[in-house]
Order: structure tokens, then C-alpha cells, then sequence
């Protein structure tokens, strides 16, 4: 038969894990609900951002706009990546208190890797961003505005300011890019030279120009006695 202290044993060391645990899921749940509240308003502060800088008319604007259908769906993308960014860290937080090894590991991970991805994004979003100002900029320039030279250069542009965004956000989302940095900053270099090229031919073709429209109208003038 067994003792009332041998059976009193397990069963003390029971109720002290459960003293011990209860507190822990009860901070973990507090903690968990606070991260939920702080990602819904970290998420309508990114939404108030993007309408306000004009970044959801902007996306649009680029290829990458093609999925989305209006400016409240850029808005509506952007705002759920940082919700369930807080929302993922809160989760992690609880299995942590809560004992859940494994599952903590794994949840660990997760957001580790999550605000990189995010990052990315917003690189990549930024650049076409950028790469359509810039477009629009080179078309409307006073130097070369409105020529075929300005078409090309803004394309050309464009290509360019992707090509980077593009490998700036694998990078950030933690993948080897190497060649990619070569290949940009090559073309990024041959781009240069060759808008001055372009500029340097286009301000001479005008000069000429201007000279051919004025040469007779120079040599037919007097010179005042």
C-alpha cells in the first residue's frame, strides 16, 4: 500500500507547476492582447501615412500597381503586413511564457524573418516609386523634354532605378546578390555616361541649329558706323 506522504508527492509537485504556470499564461495572454491593440493602431497609422505621402497613387502608377485595384487596396496590403507583424510577435511571446518550446522556436523565426520581408517590400515599392518620378521628371525636363532622347533616357532610367530597388529588397529578404549589385552598378555607370552623351549631343545639335536658323541673319546685318 502507499503512503499518504508518497501519494502527496507527485500531486504537491503538480499544484506548484500549475501556481507556477497560471501567472505566466495570464502575463503572456495580457501581453498578447497588448501587441493585437498595438498592431491595429500601428496598422492605421501605416494607412494614414500612405494616403498622406501619396505612396498608394504612386504604387499604382508603377507595374507593380497591376494587382491591386484601387489606392485603398495598397493602403489595405501595407496595413495588414504590420498588423500581423505585431500580431506574430504577441503569439511568439505567449508560447514563450507559456512553456511551448518548440512551437516559441518556430514562432521565433517567423517574426525574425518577418520584418525583413517587410522591408523588402517597402525597397522594392520605394524604388518604382522613385523610378516613376524620375521617369516623369526626364520626359519633362526643359532640356530634353518632349524628344525621342527623352522617352529612351526615362525608360532607360527606370529600368535602372528597378534593376536596384529589385536587389536591394532580395537582400534585405536575405538572399545572396552579388551579381545582381555587379550587374547594377554597371549599368548604373553605363547609364550615366550615357545621358551625358545625350545631353552633351543634344545642347550641340541645338546650338547648331540655332546657328543655321541665325547665320544669314548675322552676315546680312551692317556693322553700325
Amino acid at each position: 500500500m502507499f503512503s499518504a506522504s508518497s501519494q502527496s508527492g507527485p500531486d504537491l509537485g503538480i499544484v506548484q507547476d500549475l501556481f507556477t504556470l497560471v501567472p505566466r499564461l495570464g502575463v503572456g495572454v495580457l501581453l498578447l492582447v497588448i501587441l493585437i491593440g498595438a498592431g491595429i493602431v500601428a496598422g492605421g497609422r501605416t494607412s494614414d501615412f500612405t494616403r498622406r505621402v501619396g505612396l498608394s497613387e504612386a504604387v499604382l502608377e508603377t507595374p507593380l500597381g497591376a494587382p491591386f485595384q484601387d489606392e485603398r487596396s495598397v493602403e489595405s496590403m501595407l496595413q495588414t503586413l504590420v498588423k500581423y507583424l505585431f500580431y506574430l510577435l504577441g503569439v511568439v511571446v505567449f508560447l514563450s511564457l507559456g512553456g511551448f518550446g518548440r512551437l516559441a522556436t518556430y514562432g521565433d523565426t517567423v517574426v525574425r524573418y518577418f520584418p525583413s520581408i517587410i522591408g523588402g517590400i517597402v525597397i522594392v515599392l520605394a524604388g518604382f516609386v522613385i523610378a516613376g518620378y524620375v521617369g516623369r521628371s526626364i520626359k519633362t525636363s526643359s532640356v530634353v523634354g518632349g524628344s525621342d532622347a527623352a522617352v529612351v533616357g526615362a525608360e532607360a532610367a527606370k529600368g535602372v532605378i528597378y534593376l536596384v530597388s529589385i536587389t536591394l529588397g532580395l537582400d534585405a529578404f536575405g538572399y545572396s546578390t552579388p551579381i545582381l549589385n555587379t550587374l547594377a552598378q554597371a549599368v548604373a555607370v553605363g547609364l550615366g555616361f550615357g545621358i551625358a552623351a545625350a545631353i552633351g549631343i543634344g545642347v550641340g545639335l541645338g546650338s547648331q541649329d540655332y546657328v543655321a536658323a541665325h547665320i544669314e541673319e548675322w552676315l546680312d546685318d551692317e556693322p553700325a558706323e
